[in-house]
């Protein structure tokens, strides 16, 4: 869940030690090109190393484009097939649903309460089965999950001067 682009990330590109092609134009065209185009691009840091500038995907939609997004759903996935696994081929009793369930509420709540990967999440399963469904032996669960972002630009405005009135804010 942390961004490839996050200062704690500049070991990753510690065995780089020059850029070929070092200067892009002062308004970004180029590297948001590139972001664009799904190029993750590195940039010379103030510490004198390099860093990653950007960590996007080949993936072009909208809202599926970082690198983060990308891992932090796999870790999900993946952290709920280990936890889930256990209640393959069980009975499908209220019972073991409600414990199964549980599992993926414990689990979301966990990195919930500890800022990590989901802000928010909803887990459904009554109206995702049928009767035929449950027949076939396939339990169907949604796990809808809203991700925590990242803050891929900071915008600061400044007002300052002699002449600058402060009012109170609320």
């Amino acid at each position: 869940n942390v961004h490839l682009g996050a200062s704690v990330n500049e070991r990753l590109a510690a065995r780089a030690r020059e850029l070929q092609f070092e200067s892009f134009d002062d308004a970004g065209v180029e590297l948001a090109a590139l972001r664009a185009a799904g190029a993750s691009t590195l940039e010379r840091r103030d510490t004198g190393g390099l860093g990653f500038h950007s960590g996007v995907t080949t993936r072009l939609t909208s809202g599926r484009t970082e690198i983060a997004r990308r891992r932090s759903v796999d870790f999900l996935i993946a952290s709920a097939v280990v936890r889930l696994k256990e209640y393959l081929r069980i009975e499908n009793t209220p019972a073991n649903r409600t414990r199964m369930l549980g599992e993926l509420h414990a689990f979301s709540r966990e990195l919930q309460a500890a800022g990590r990967v989901i802000e928010k999440y909803a887990i459904d399963s009554d109206s995702e089965n049928t009767d035929a469904s449950r027949a076939r032996g396939q339990e169907n669960v949604l796990w809808r999950v809203k991700l925590i972002g990242h803050m891929l630009a900071i915008v600061l405005s400044v007002e300052a001067g002699t002449g600058v009135v402060i009012t109170e804010q609320p």
